[in-house]
């Protein structure tokens, strides 16, 4: 049919333009080239969304159209697109026992087992870690950052990654990042300045994903957190300048290969053979 030559077409083109975005992101590529391939993909992703949402509204109207006759068509429409997979089976705590299909009892089981994954931060002595670590000369006391280092994170997120409820979306923080700079610099700066985060910004969304074996069982599901996407922003910005302060500094390890930038563990895995 002619629309789905249409989004076929569409879909095409971003698989294209993803892979000149792979390629152009190797090390050494220029920015701007990447900052541009990124916006080309963005639109690229809206048009494909929007193309999606005019099918849908045609397939709509007839619907309409249909109910004249034929009353059933209404609830067919509906009965489509109502049917939802659920993420998560129902849970029994051990091998054996009855299983739990109430929706709060699997959070609350799912919550206990995610609980034990995550270490205890009250746990650790802050002292004893801050002597464990040998001195230097340099020291980091505080993070610079301006309105532009706000712009360019913004820039680096994914147009549609997921986000909490309520949260403002990636397009948007993306697509009106050099509006939005200013005001969230000013927000990050008055949280450095007085050591406060606002507590909407520190809430996050626990999703469990199947990893594999018994979907029965919570130890085979895994939690991924969903953040507000303000917070990322920052996050990476942080991030950068403490990577960059060790890295300039002659403070990370050298057989430290795990985030850092131009190592992997492809990396690891060649510098562990040249050494044996």
């Amino acid at each position: 049919r002619k629309v789905d030559r249409q989004l076929r077409h569409l879909r095409c083109r971003r698989k294209k333009l993803s892979r000149r975005l792979t390629r152009a992101r190797n090390p050494g590529a220029r920015g701007r080239r990447v900052l541009k391939l990124e916006e080309e993909l963005a639109d690229l992703s809206v048009k494909i969304r929007d193309h999606l949402l005019s099918v849908e509204k045609k397939a709509e109207l007839k619907v309409i159209d249909a109910i004249k006759t034929n009353p059933k068509a209404f609830y067919t429409h509906v009965n489509k697109r109502s049917k939802v997979k659920l993420s998560v089976a129902p849970l029994s705590r051990y091998i054996g026992d009855d299983l739990i299909v109430d929706a709060e009892e699997k959070a609350e089981l799912l919550q206990d087992q995610f609980s034990g994954d995550f270490s205890d931060p009250g746990a650790v002595d802050p002292e004893a870690a801050a002597a464990a670590i040998p001195d230097h000369d340099v020291s980091l006391t505080e993070i610079n950052f301006t309105p532009q280092c706000i712009c360019d994170s913004l820039g680096e997120l994914k147009p549609y990654a997921t986000a909490p409820d309520g949260d403002i979306p990636a397009l948007i923080l993306k697509t009106c990042r050099a509006s939005l700079a200013g005001p969230l610099w000013l927000l990050w700066d008055h949280s450095m300045r007085t050591g406060r985060v606002p507590e909407s910004l520190k809430s996050q969304f626990i999703t469990s994903v199947f990893k594999k074996g018994s979907r029965s069982l919570p130890g085979y599901y895994r939690p991924v957190s969903i953040t507000s996407h303000i917070t990322k922003v920052f996050e990476r910005i942080v991030r950068k300048k403490l990577a960059d302060f060790l890295d300039e500094n002659g403070l990370n390890c050298e057989m430290q290969h795990g985030f850092r930038k131009g190592r992997s563990t492809m990396t690891q895995l060649l510098a562990h053979l040249d050494s044996i």
